[in-house]
């Protein structure tokens, strides 16, 4: 019964796990299209009809664009490492349920 819990628990965390790492991903992919549409912006725009502002405002743009693209991506690394922790843990689990039931 103890066995039966802790494995549904698991479950739930796996489950919970997957679905925070397609989240990630979809940010991820958000945050490159928007890194992508800044760089077409600035592309676009001739720097000697731009003023020192709004030149440092896309700086800024494409500086906060790329932490936050790092930042996704470190956030998705950790929970992919997590989830690949508790599938591991579950494949033990699962393998000690199956000796048990046996015996």
């Amino acid at each position: 019964n103890e066995w039966k819990t802790r494995f549904e628990n698991q479950e739930e965390i796996n489950r919970h796990l997957t679905r925070q790492i397609v989240l990630l991903d979809k940010n991820i992919q958000q945050a490159k299209e928007e890194l992508k549409g800044a760089k077409t912006r600035a592309l676009k725009v001739n720097p000697n009809e731009v003023g020192p502002e709004a030149l440092l405002s896309v700086e800024n743009e494409k500086k906060s664009l790329l932490s936050q693209l790092r930042d996704f991506e470190w956030r998705l690394e950790q929970e992919n490492k997590a989830y690949h922790k508790a599938n591991d843990e579950r494949k033990l689990l699962t393998n000690e349920i199956t000796d048990v039931r046996s015996m």
